[in-house]
């Protein structure tokens, strides 16, 4: 996830804003079906390692929050290689590095949050 300006956590590929436990896909390609589809790139993308998570944020070059989820049980996935595509997931844990612009009070409402030190960082979640 990336951390917005306004402390709000913030989709890699959209502008949506993250602000409750549970979120939603929606296709921005198109709009008539449910995401995600296997024939479409539709969803919301959970990454299984730290790494692909790092390169995709290095790709759009904004803030990172690591953020753990979890599917909704029940919810529609779509395995990938790097991870999974869900139709909806709920935010358990967040990590920021310490400066982050992360409105902790408003997220530690639902989830886990913490703060780390740059050289720290990388090791979490």
């Amino acid at each position: 996830m990336l951390v917005g300006d306004d402390g709000k956590l913030r989709a890699f590929t959209t502008d949506d804003v993250w602000d409750a436990p549970r979120q939603k896909a929606r296709c921005l390609v198109d709009p008539s079906h449910d995401a995600p589809v296997e024939s479409c790139t539709c969803g919301i993308y959970v990454y299984i390692t730290k790494m692909d998570a790092f390169r995709r944020a290095a790709f759009v070059q904004r803030r990172l929050a690591l953020v753990r989820v979890a599917a909704v049980p029940g919810t529609h996935v779509v395995l990938t290689e790097r991870g999974f595509r869900a139709a909806e997931v709920e935010i358990r844990h967040i990590v920021v590095p310490e400066r982050s612009p992360l409105d902790l009070v408003h997220y530690g409402q639902f989830a886990t949050v913490r703060t780390a030190p740059a050289h720290e960082f990388l090791l979490e979640v």
